[in-house]
């Protein structure tokens, strides 16, 4: 449950790093998806809020809030598979870690 709130925590630096226009990132033109890397730290920080709001909803025992969680993570996953190009491994790993709540979360709708 708390792994939504983590995963925010991962936005949220990812977010300030890509606002702050980090040497970091390998900002490539050629990609469909390469917007300003300002606009992404925003995308991230609008993903942080949403996965920590949703985290502690979760926590506080929410009617629907799994659901909402399995949406969050599902939307953090596809925002990072678009940010693959700027920073590869952070991106699969914040994957690897939405897939992994995305799955806790099914499991434990399915033993309420």
């Amino acid at each position: 449950v708390m792994v939504l709130v983590v995963i925010g925590a991962f936005h949220a630096v990812l977010a300030v790093a890509a606002m702050q226009r980090s040497p970091l990132y390998a900002v490539d033109g050629g990609y469909l998806f390469g917007f300003d890397l300002a606009a992404w730290g925003w995308a991230h920080l609008g993903l942080a809020v949403l996965l920590a709001a949703t985290g502690w909803a979760l926590v506080t025992g929410v009617r629907g809030a799994v659901a909402a969680g399995i949406a969050v993570a599902g939307l953090s996953a596809v925002g990072n598979f678009l940010f693959v190009p700027f920073q590869p491994l952070w991106a699969m790993l914040i994957i690897a870690v939405d897939v992994a709540a995305i799955w806790a979360l099914a499991a434990r709708e399915q033993q309420e």
